[in-house]
Formats: structure tokens, sequence, C-alpha cells
């Protein structure tokens, strides 16, 4: 099942541009290894401020692909960090981490490929 609500999608290509979208992928595709790296991190470390950080700037760029489970799954994951709600911290960062990599990046790349 698609991670990426297509609607949505072609929604933000109206108001965008396949050009702009290129772009937009392009960022997230050089800017998501750093930010993975960071979140793992922030996990080893405990330090929910860094991952409150991380995760907040992740969920932004979620926001642009009408990825609609992985934002609000991100949306989540910040209420229980600014909550203290630590049980779960590195289980639901992991699987938020695992949707983008074998669900979001392969859409985004398939669509991204299309455009060339």
């Amino acid at each position: 099942m698609p991670v990426i609500n297509r609607k949505e999608f072609e929604e933000r290509l109206e108001m965008l541009s396949a050009e702009v979208m290129v772009e937009v992928i392009d960022i997230f595709n050089e800017s998501y290894p750093e930010r993975k790296q960071n979140i793992q991190e922030a996990l080893s470390e405990k330090d929910p401020k860094k991952l409150e950080f991380e995760i907040h700037a992740l969920k932004n760029d979620l926001s642009q692909f009408g990825a609609d489970d992985l934002f609000n799954n991100t949306q989540l994951l910040l209420e229980k960090i600014r909550e203290n709600d630590s049980a779960d911290f590195e289980k639901d960062a992991n699987y938020l981490i695992g949707q983008i990599d074998q669900e979001l990046l392969p859409e985004l790349n398939e669509w991204y490929n299309k455009q060339a």
C-alpha cells in the first residue's frame, strides 16, 4: 500500500510544479541521511531535546509529500517526547525511519525517476 497519498501529492504538484517538487525531493534525499544519523545519536545519548528538534524537522520535511500516516506518526512521537513519555522513543523512531527507508524513499524516487 502506498505511503504517499496520491491525491495530496498531485495537489502539491499543482501548487508547486514538478520542477520544484524535484528540487524538494533532492533536498530531502541530501538531508535525510544526516537527519537519520542525528536521530540515532539523540536516541543513544538519551537526549530528548535533540530528538525533539530532529523529529520536528523531519515532520516538516514529510509535510511536503502527502505522506499522511508518516506525518501523523511523527506528530505522535513529538507529543510523546514533549510529554517525556520515553518508554517507546527508540521503538517509535526506528519504526518511523524504517517506514521512510522502505516505503517513502522508494515511492519518491520512483516518481522522481519518471521526471528525468
